[in-house]
């Protein structure tokens, strides 16, 4: 889109005066080009978008007072995740008080924000610059907080996560058995201390003031427990439904993963190099993620071949996401060494990944349609209805899988870019896994993994109409296969795959005759044997018995 360009915008505010003089700023603006389609309050940016759907809509011009609403800043999140899904190629242009900062800046689809003490000017160009692609960001905060408030800041910030991780290990403490009761109260009262202590820090935290923002961890915890208050009973014919049983957040798989992960499979796994405890972090990020896109996905009524067509898109926020947040906690940013600018590095993976299909999750379209639009399973040319018994362990079991299969990729995503930092290597790996050459060793043992599948087993298992599926149980991480017909990825499989199947079918179709000419040979073998052989070897033995009987009698 060129300057020139027209553009349709659509204004968003809770305030009628504001909104009412943002267009009149606009539109006082001589050739600027600049179309207001319509204008509403924050909760009507979907109606708007679908009333309008007949336009061609270039910019979402979003205006908010996060000093005197903080929490608007989990609405914008989201927000964003819900516009990725359904419109991901529109961009949102921000004006707040404060200006930019990196929590506004990593929401999906805003592409820029300004002041709203800006003139008119900066303005035009940042809805001229953020509707043809680009992006445009100004904060108020770096000249007006001061060096020591914002080294405060980052100390608070160390020691929250430093608090949450000891009392994560303190957690996972007290879920094991043969405690003492001693051991049972100590802990507990270390517990409550550190709680105690990161309330105390949070209020010193200059990041708790009413003008600042609250960080995403935060948002995120509250919008789950948000959405854990808000849960309903649903009601279908004459089946009353808890959504609490078929929700992804049900305790037996939280059990599952806060029980052993080991790797009780004939396979190696690229988590089997993460410490344990690292481990469940990641798996319940992962699950907790899901469930968010789960939510936003209800939320947006799309019907189920719309939720198929955006398979790819939710995998690739899924996994974008589930890395981001993970790495995030591991990864400073600040230090010289690590010159990875980590949000960017895993948006390009995410797009890689996807367009080269290294992310494969078996029937998501088919998990996703269960859990969003209340849809059966149709498995193997079976009907597993919604609520069913065989239901929840179909979806259970699908869901288990896709778990494994976004945390395997992430650490695929690491074990390539990130590796060789310290602030991963140290973190992550467990201590027998640290060294250059086991991580080598490790790298090539995944590879001739990866070959033996590509050549071999997932040729295999195509032609076997199976899905090799990877899910929890109370010993661990075990694998298992779903039936299930695929014809047309047969048809598509070329070379060396292909030439696979055809070499299991020549078996398949000579074996019967194998078998058959083995079973006669063998006959043949035993009657020599038995029948000539043995009967000579009989007669000689029964002369030799006879001349030494006699000799004896003699």
């Amino acid at each position: 889109m060129t300057n020139d360009a027209k553009i349709n915008l659509l204004i968003f505010d809770d305030d009628l005066i504001v909104r009412l003089g943002l267009i009149a700023l606009i539109q006082g603006q001589v050739n600027s080009n600049i179309s207001i389609i319509a204008q509403g309050k924050f909760a009507d940016i979907f109606p708007l978008l679908e009333q309008e759907k007949a336009q061609v809509i270039n910019l979402l011009l979003i205006s908010l007072d996060l000093a005197l609403n903080p929490d608007k800043v989990s609405d914008l999140q989201a927000l964003g995740r819900k516009l990725r899904l359904k419109y991901p190629d529109l961009p949102m242009l921000l004006i707040t008080s404060s200006g930019s900062n990196e929590t506004l800046e990593n929401i999906d689809n805003v592409k820029g924000c300004c002041l709203r003490s800006g003139d008119a000017d900066e303005l035009i160009k940042a809805i001229k610059i953020c509707a043809s692609g680009g992006t445009y960001f100004r904060s108020s905060q770096i000249k007006n907080t001061p060096l020591f408030w914002g080294w405060l800041s980052g100390q608070c910030q160390l020691g929250l996560r430093e608090i949450d991780k000891n009392i994560n290990e303190i957690n996972y403490y007290l879920k094991q058995q043969n405690l003492s009761a001693i051991d049972i109260i100590f802990w507990q009262g270390r517990r409550r201390e550190l709680r105690l202590v990161r309330w105390l820090v949070k209020q010193v935290s200059p990041t708790n003031n009413s003008s600042a923002l609250p960080s995403i961890t935060n948002n995120s915890q509250e919008r789950e427990s948000t959405e854990n208050n808000q849960e309903k009973t649903k009601t279908t014919g004459k089946l009353t439904i808890n959504k609490s049983e078929i929700t992804l957040s049900r305790d037996i798989i939280k059990e599952k993963i806060n029980g052993s992960l080991s790797n009780c499979t004939d396979l190696i796994l690229e988590t089997d190099i993460l410490l344990d405890n690292i481990k469940k972090e990641l798996f319940l990020l992962i699950l907790k993620e899901l469930r968010l896109l789960i939510k936003d996905l209800t939320s947006l009524n799309l019907t189920v071949e719309e939720i198929n067509q955006r398979k790819l898109i939710v995998i690739k926020e899924l996994w974008q996401s589930s890395a981001l947040k993970y790495l995030e906690i591991y990864w400073d940013q600040s230090k010289p060494e690590n010159d990875i600018n980590l949000k960017t590095s895993i948006t390009n993976y995410s797009q890689f990944i996807i367009d080269n299909q290294l992310i494969k999750i078996p029937l998501f379209e088919q998990l996703l349609n269960y859990l969003v639009k209340e849809e059966n399973f149709l498995i193997d040319y079976q009907v597993y209805a919604y609520g069913s018994k065989d239901g929840e362990e179909i979806e259970l079991i699908l869901t288990e899988n896709a778990l494994n299969v976004v945390a395997l990729s992430v650490m695929q995503y690491i074990l390539n870019e990130l590796i060789e930092y310290a602030d991963i290597k140290h973190n992550l790996l467990k201590p027998e896994w640290k060294s250059s050459r086991k991580i080598a060793m490790f790298r090539n043992n995944l590879g001739w993994k990866y070959r033996r599948e590509k050549y071999w087993q997932n040729p295999r298992n195509i032609f076997e109409d199976e899905y090799p599926l990877l899910t929890f149980a109370y010993q661990g991480i075990v694998k298992t296969n779903l039936s299930h017909p695929r014809q047309e990825e047969l048809k598509q499989l070329q070379g060396l795959p292909w030439l696979v199947t055809i070499l299991i079918e020549l078996v398949d179709s000579l074996a019967r005759g194998a078998k058959s000419l083995a079973d006669i040979f063998g006959k043949a073998l035993v009657y020599i044997l038995t029948e000539i052989l043995g009967k000579g070897i009989g007669l000689i033995g029964k002369g030799i018995l006879q001349g030494i009987g006699n000799k004896i009698k003699n």
